[in-house]
């Protein structure tokens, strides 16, 4: 048997991806509801275009809206500070067929 030439790229589970580049990061839970896909937070989204698909676990989605958008977050915990920028907060998508 011939090895397969076939590549398959490896996607981080926590990460959303726009045109197979990583484009930010989800904090908190993401919801399924039939035909949606609400995340709690999306971070790090700098250069993200919302007005095209991404991908969330090989899932092609729509954002319908944003509840809130925040330039810079900062979560300090006892693990130390993080600080988030172009931080989207309640953001509800559509799924793709």
């Amino acid at each position: 048997m011939k090895p397969s030439s076939i590549v398959i790229a490896m996607r981080e589970p926590n990460f959303i991806y726009q045109e197979g580049d990583k484009f930010g990061e989800v904090l908190g839970e993401a919801v399924v509801d039939r035909s949606r896909l609400d995340f709690a937070s999306l971070v790090n989204t700098t250069g993200l275009d919302i007005s095209k698909p991404i991908e969330y676990q090989r899932v092609r989605l729509k954002v319908i809206s944003i509840e809130s958008r925040t330039c810079q977050s900062m979560n300090m915990t006892e693990k130390g500070t993080f600080v988030y920028r172009d931080v989207l907060s309640g953001v509800e998508c559509e799924i793709l067929q």
